[in-house]
């Protein structure tokens, strides 16, 4: 537990691009696992629909949050396209395919999942939760 709460530590003291930059990488990645388990189009509404839950565990979803999900996927735009579609549907089948994954493509998500939540400074222990729980 140490190890993971010091490598979250070390996402939180990144500054905003270099996060970024890695979500973007790990953004690609998220997508070609979740294709295995579902179509492209769903595969990334997949991707945000995780993204959402992970940011969301803490009870809030701040601006810079937001933003960082708008620059992720290349305009806020695309976020406020996405964003209405994600219902209590999107959260169930969210879960049913990731009851199904195995870790390493859990681990991927996980990954993506860092990067977004360590994105407004802190770690919550609620979002840390999240990322055990998805591990599980």
């Amino acid at each position: 537990m140490e190890q993971l709460t010091a490598m979250l530590q070390e996402f939180v003291n990144k500054d905003y691009d270099e996060i970024l930059h890695i979500a973007e990488e790990m953004l690609v990645r998220a997508v070609d696992v979740t294709k295995k388990y579902t179509n492209e189009d769903s595969a990334i509404m997949f991707v945000i629909t995780f993204l959402s839950a992970a940011l969301t565990s803490d009870g809030a979803f701040t601006k810079k949050e937001q933003q960082f999900i708008a620059d992720l996927l290349g305009s806020e735009d695309q976020l406020n396209a996405i964003l209405p579609k994600i219902d209590d549907d999107a959260y169930q089948k969210l879960n049913e395919i990731v009851d199904i994954m195995p870790v390493v493509d859990k681990s991927t998500l996980c990954m993506l999942a860092v990067c977004a939540v360590a994105v407004d400074e802190t770690i919550e222990k609620s979002e840390l939760g999240y990322l055990l729980n998805l591990l599980a």
